[in-house]
């Protein structure tokens, strides 16, 4: 047997393997949709590990999902046992175009590096060294919202929360999944949660580069990687454990590779487009901003003879996420991904509000790290990049015109306002864009006197790196510093009996900090007698949040509202009293009017 044909038939029997496990997903999903309740629980406690982990109401609206789920699954395992010699030759003969068009451009990426002069090569060495010692800098910064619930709710569970519980859009699926291989292999640290986003925002900078001199040469590259070295934003999510930076990744990746297929490169191309749009989808819906912006940039670059590949791949991108989410929809229901309230039409008039503060908001969060000039540099590249970007770059594809088209598109024309770290892998666009300007007007700089411009664009990066650890950017962006002193207050004070109440403002943090600090607690729960006393964690606001638009009731923030969303009737209590209070945190505690003689506690 040729290895040609031992390959294929190895790829028939992978295909056959997953064929075999899909009827057998199948047969179990609708095996539980005909089994009674009391089955069905005891395979969820399997399944997550968790002693109730669903109650007849949840079974009910599950059961019928898990039939349409039963039938996806054994739908696809049909497919794949009836074409799996086909799909093994399709797959066989993009693995070889792989392995050649790889081999090619590992060979040009090795020719480029010897061409290139030592102080260019060196130069990129450094300013992928000051972008790491920044985000090193900062990957201890207090844990923040989003990141701590994340860890809570999903990585510090089984992965099978991971990859089914979609309460929010705050599950970063992919990225979560990451997240929780990093905890299982070096511990629930700040560090390791925050590990995945690191490793991406770092990978950034030199796919940048990459991706920077595939479009427009080798200073556009510098530029545009040095901008994204030192970028408030990039750093800022490089040491948040969202999936933000793994989706700006995957945009410079399809950003390359569709200057590849723009140029005549192999089929296999495609695939790979089509797989980080996957990837990035299955991180967050929000890839919708940057697939658009790559795909119409690249049918622009291309001409018309891309539609087609663009058209298929766009549908084999759209089976792959549906596979993927196949889980979430089974097991949190479809409308958990497209009819949650961040992704719901705002009424007119609060859209008009919202928009009318989105480009202030925009411009902080871009520019609120840098000093002054560097604005108005990068802009001015932006522009003049926009005029001549013809004299630099071969495609004829305007990235920040389809970026800027493809955000006020999809905001206009579904009524929402994206908040500005939504966009974060659009920002690639705005650099790359920016660069390709800067790189008009010193180009001829760069040519003439190297090593004089090379260490000016050095100085400017160290310079704009300093500023921003004297700006407080990133500590502007700390929710909650005063967390870890405030769970330090309740470890000291906890009784057995105790429960705790947290407002919105300071759950996530606060939990994550107890959970860090292996403390056992208990939560407040009206179902419960009247425990010994209540403690309850808020944050002093001054002013509510503006944003109401169903994403968040501004009410719930404050003492009230807190304990009205917790169910607890005030009557039975005295007033609350607060017992603590460091920076804006604050630890309220209630006393019953009537004291129990024991303790309720379970």
């Amino acid at each position: 047997m040729t290895s040609e044909r031992k390959e294929r038939f190895v790829l028939a029997a992978a295909f056959l393997t997953f064929a075999v496990g899909f009827f057998l997903v199948a047969a179990v999903l609708l095996t539980l949709y005909f089994a009674p309740y009391e089955l069905v629980l005891r395979f969820s406690r399997l399944a997550t590990g968790s002693r109730n982990p669903l109650n007849p109401a949840q079974y009910s609206a599950l059961a019928s999902r898990m039939g349409g789920g039963g039938l996806f699954y054994g739908l696809l395992g049909l497919v794949l046992l009836l074409f799996r010699r086909r799909l093994a030759d399709w797959t066989a003969q993009r693995i070889a175009e792989l392995r050649t068009w790889f081999l090619r451009s590992s060979q040009i990426v090795v020719q480029t590096t010897r061409t290139k002069s030592r102080w260019h090569l060196v130069s990129m060495v450094l300013i992928t060294v000051i972008g790491i010692v920044l985000r090193l800098l900062y990957l201890g910064e207090p844990p923040r919202g989003d990141e701590s619930f994340t860890y809570i709710s999903y990585a510090s569970r089984s992965i099978v929360h991971v990859l089914v519980l979609y309460p929010t859009p705050n599950n970063h699926i992919l990225h979560s999944a990451l997240e929780w291989i990093s905890c299982r292999i070096f511990g629930g640290s700040l560090w390791a949660m925050r590990l995945p986003a690191l490793l991406a925002g770092i990978a950034i900078i030199p796919l940048t580069y990459v991706t920077g001199r595939r479009l427009a040469g080798r200073t556009v590259a510098l530029i545009a990687a040095g901008l994204i070295a030192v970028s408030g934003p990039f750093v800022l999510y490089s040491v948040n454990a969202r999936g933000y930076t793994l989706q700006a990744g995957l945009l410079v990746i399809m950003l390359y590779l569709g200057a590849e297929i723009a140029s005549g490169a192999p089929a296999v191309c495609w695939l790979l487009f089509s797989v980080a749009a996957a990837a990035g989808f299955w991180t967050s819906p929000t890839m919708l901003y940057s697939y658009l912006i790559a795909s119409i940039w690249l049918l622009w670059a291309g001409g018309s003879i891309q539609l087609r590949p663009i058209v298929i791949s766009g549908l084999l991108t759209a089976i792959v996420v549906i596979f993927l989410y196949m889980p979430v929809f089974v097991v949190s229901g479809p409308q958990s991904v497209f009819h949650n309230p961040w992704v719901q039409p705002l009424p007119v008039q609060e859209f008009r509000a919202e928009a009318s503060r989105f480009p202030d908001e925009l411009v902080k969060f871009l520019h609120g790290a840098d000093p002054l000039l560097l604005p108005i540099v990068v802009g001015l590249g932006v522009v003049v990049g926009i005029l001549f970007r013809s004299r630099v770059t071969r495609y004829r594809g305007h990235l920040f015109v389809v970026a800027v088209i493809v955000v006020l598109a999809v905001s206009l024309g579904h009524r929402i306002v994206p908040f500005p770290r939504v966009l974060l892998p659009v920002y690639i666009a705005y650099y790359l864009s920016s660069a390709f300007g800067l790189s008009i007007l010193t180009d001829e700089i760069f040519s003439r006197y190297e090593l004089p411009a090379l260490a000016a664009l050095m100085s400017l990066l160290c310079v704009v790196a300093f500023h921003m650890t004297r700006s407080g950017y990133i500590e502007a962006h700390r929710q909650f510093p005063e967390s870890r002193a405030v769970a330090a207050y309740l470890i000291s004070q906890l009784r057995p009996c105790d429960r705790l109440i947290f407002s919105l403002s300071t759950e996530p943090e606060v939990k994550w900090q107890l959970r860090h600090d292996n403390i056992s607690y208990h939560d407040y729960s009206k179902d419960e007698k009247t425990p010994e006393r209540v403690l309850m964690t808020a944050q002093e606001l001054t002013v509510l949040p503006p944003r109401g638009n169903g994403l968040l009731d501004p009410s719930l923030l404050t003492l009230e509202g807190t304990l009205r969303a917790s169910g607890l009737n005030t009557a039975d209590y005295l007033s609350a009293e607060l017992v603590y209070k460091i920076g804006r945190g604050e630890v309220f505690k209630l006393t019953p009017r009537h004291p129990s003689d024991g303790c309720h506690a379970h």
